[in-house]
């Protein structure tokens, strides 16, 4: 299935209302088996042979990648720049973490902005309630 199909099955599921517990709970199982899959996602850029090369090296580390990237997020919401800061990640690295993150709902915009180094207005990205409860999960 493809990336796009995942999150539109996504988007779908996570609207899904229900007051029957069974329904609920295969919505919720459904739910997390699609947001492993984007979870561990290494996106690439079919056209460059660089890019998918560059995929595959870092394919092995994704789910410690955006752990750190949530971790961070968790602590204070930041602009990318301040995100790469604050996990000594580089760009091309952080980057693909968090949009992967804002696709599963873990991460969202803040509706506010910061200027960057360069002075440039930038979102700042702020860790969900989804998010919250997945770091939870995790250290349960």
């Amino acid at each position: 299935m493809s990336r796009a199909t995942l999150r539109m099955v996504l988007a779908e599921l996570t609207s899904i209302q229900t007051s029957d517990l069974f329904v609920q709970d295969s919505i919720n199982s459904c739910i997390a088996m699609i947001r492993q899959d984007l979870y561990n996602e290494v996106p690439a850029q079919r056209h460059s042979a660089t890019s998918r090369e560059a995929a595959a090296e870092v394919a092995p580390r994704v789910e410690k990648l955006a752990m750190r990237v949530l971790q961070a997020l968790a602590t204070r919401a930041a602009t990318d720049e301040e995100g790469q800061s604050l996990t000594h990640m580089g760009g091309n690295t952080y980057r693909p973490r968090r949009v992967n993150l804002v696709t599963l709902g873990f991460v969202a915009d803040s509706g506010e902005t910061r200027r960057t180094s360069s002075k440039r207005a930038a979102t700042v990205w702020s860790i969900t309630d989804q998010g919250r409860a997945f770091l939870e999960s995790r250290h349960e």
